[in-house]
């Protein structure tokens, strides 16, 4: 009796145990706030090329020329991890944007996903005609 109700438990529970793939990148698209399904940027980011187990930065009401992507930290649900985007988000023009992040799993699959709050990606405008005179 206790052989049949081991392999009874084995049989139930072993599919119990299978452990969903390891969470590798997340995936950023950019997109215009004025045209929110076209993409205008996209980078996967490696987990490990991320700061992580980090406190989450307060977001201010007005984000200008951001250079950094915070997410859920994989490992630690109440931290975040950080990970620097100032050069995709420097190489696109000026205007109003939001990014969505989604996990990427260990067998390529993409995660749902999650929007930002809106930000600006702005370029100082050049003084000409600048002179000193008498």
């Amino acid at each position: 009796m206790k052989a049949v109700l081991v392999l009874g438990v084995l049989s139930v529970t072993g599919p119990a145990f299978a452990q969903a793939p390891a969470i590798m990148a997340v995936k950023v698209d950019v997109s215009r706030v004025s045209t929110p399904t076209v993409i205008a940027a996209t980078v996967t980011i490696p987990i490990a090329s991320s700061a992580c187990n980090l406190v989450a930065s307060p977001v201010p009401p007005v984000t200008l020329n951001p250079g950094q992507a915070e997410y859920d930290d994989p490992a630690n649900p109440t931290r975040v991890c950080r990970a620097n985007v100032a050069a995709l988000l420097a190489a696109l023009p000026a205007a109003d944007y939001t990014a969505t992040g989604s996990y990427v799993y260990a067998d390529g699959t993409v995660g749902g996903s999650s929007t930002s709050g809106p930000f600006t990606r702005w370029d100082p405008q050049i003084l000409r005609g600048f002179r000193i005179v008498r």
